[in-house]
């Protein structure tokens, strides 16, 4: 029975150094979208191993156009933590005096001062706002030209496996997919859900491809490429952690991963004619390279590395949820909304007759506040257009000074794309005075829903903030 089943047997002694020698690299699209999302020096110091590698590092066709599709995205989600940050950081300033201000301190004791406290935390957070910003506006922007994104098409130029050549070639392997599926024969059957949140299939090149078969598409066309090229041993690098791609068992209450599952070894020898097929994790591969490659990645690195795997496991809302919330009634925004307002006027009113949810009181000024969910780029587009017509030429609005628009985005996510559409728009609004905005979206905190607001267009720039939300909005 010795040697009948060589993908089970976890003791077997391989010659890595052999396999790191010899290997052909291939890398998930996670991998690629990852830099993105590592600072720049620990990116430069993957390019650099990459690089040190290239004759032998190859990417499936799938990876990418799924790293091309995606980009984008990334890019975008990565500007969002600017905004979780301030929003953490103002939030902590509110938090502190609040409760200093519970103690009644001035009335209740002669000797605790602590004004210090919060001034001293105040200047130090507007120090470090100040220092946020600046980094911001270094932040990989949509329409920039991507230094990264040209280097990796540098790095991968005539590495990149065939395209599809018909839809008849994709149908086949989605029939193929829907039954080891069914069968939960790895890579990809975790993927199921890819339906059910919205993320069901897209085209390119005439060809529809589901996106829920993404890694299948994968597995075959590394198959498809050893096989005929007489590749011996891969080396897949991927940061997906689900079980349809790692061999886990738990052990002692914990899951223990030994490495790619079975059938992966056992298809890959078959099917693709590879005799050694190994699986690492980012941090893995980058710690492995240092002893097979005679790299120098630091452990600042690697943890970085580590981190950010971890970090990804939290995704954004799945497109279901955002529909969901997308759908919500006024009547469910508007207590969200309330409480938020009560920390920014003096005094609020519910307002059921006229234009406005609510009207506040802020020393001599009305304020009409005017609330608008289901907000997205397309939807928000005609009723913004709308409020123009309504604010324009008046000083005021139904008596109101002020009209507050409050913008409620369902995610974080949807809040970044429509502000980044904004960004970069210069359509015209028109020369009323009185208009303010407020873009927000719906947070939610031990299993509670909340208003938090994103961007405020106020003061001298209320306007042409205003006049990018309503550009924002048409893309």
């Amino acid at each position: 029975m010795k040697g009948l089943f060589p993908q089970y047997d976890t003791s077997s002694k391989k010659d890595y150094e052999k396999i790191w020698s010899e290997a052909l690299f291939v890398f998930d699209t996670n991998v690629l979208l990852n830099l993105y999302r590592y600072q720049s020096s620990t990116s430069k110091q993957l390019l650099q191993v990459f690089e040190n590698l290239s004759p032998r590092i190859w990417i499936p066709h799938h990876v990418a156009l799924e790293f091309q599709r995606n980009r984008v995205k990334v890019i975008a989600d990565q500007s969002t933590r600017f905004a979780e940050v301030r929003t953490k950081v103002r939030d902590s300033q509110k938090n502190l005096k609040t409760e200093i201000d519970k103690l009644q301190l001035e009335k209740r004791h002669s000797l605790i001062d602590p004004k210090p406290l919060i001034d001293g935390f105040g200047k130090l957070a507007e120090e470090f706002l100040d220092t946020l910003g600046e980094l911001e506006k270094k932040q990989q922007s949509l329409n920039e030209e991507d230094p990264l994104k040209e280097k990796l098409e540098e790095l991968f130029s005539g590495k990149v496996g065939a395209a599809p050549s018909d839809q008849k070639e994709v149908d086949k392997l989605d029939a193929l997919a829907k039954e080891r599926f069914a069968l939960e024969m790895p890579p990809g059957f975790k993927d199921q859900g890819k339906d059910d949140n919205g993320q069901g299939s897209f085209s390119y090149g005439g060809i529809l491809f589901e996106a829920k078969y993404g890694d299948y598409y994968v597995w075959n066309q590394i198959l498809e490429y050893t096989k005929p090229n007489e590749v011996k041993a891969v080396i897949f690098v991927t940061d997906d952690g689900k079980e349809d791609w790692w061999w886990k068992i738990k052990s002692g209450g914990a899951p223990e991963t030994l490495g790619p599952r079975p059938e992966l070894v056992e298809e890959a020898r078959r099917v693709g004619g590879v005799s050694d097929f190994l699986m690492y994790k980012p941090d893995g591969f980058l710690k492995r390279a240092n002893t097979y490659l005679s790299t120098s990645v630091s452990e600042d690195v690697l943890d970085e590395v580590r981190d950010v795997s971890a970090v990804r496991k939290r995704k954004r809302p799945s497109r279901r949820v955002r529909r969901a919330l997308l759908e919500s009634e006024l009547t469910d925004l508007k207590p969200l909304v309330s409480e938020w307002l009560d920390d920014h006027v003096s005094k609020l009113f519910d307002y059921d007759e006229g234009p406005f949810d609510f009207v506040a009181q802020n020393d001599d000024q009305k304020i009409g506040i005017v609330i608008k969910g289901k907000v997205d780029q397309k939807a928000s587009l005609s009723w913004l257009r709308y409020m123009k017509e309504v604010v324009s030429g008046h000083e005021k609005i139904a008596n109101a000074d002020v009209v507050w628009l409050v913008f409620v985005a369902p995610s974080l996510y949807d809040a970044t794309q429509i502000l980044e559409a904004m960004k970069i728009s210069d359509l015209e609004l028109g020369s009323s005075g009185i208009l303010r905005a407020t873009l927000g979206y719906v947070a939610n905190l031990d299993g509670k829903n909340y208003f938090r607001e994103y961007h405020r267009f106020h003061e001298e720039n209320a306007e042409a903030s205003f006049r990018a939300l309503l550009s924002g909005a048409e893309d």
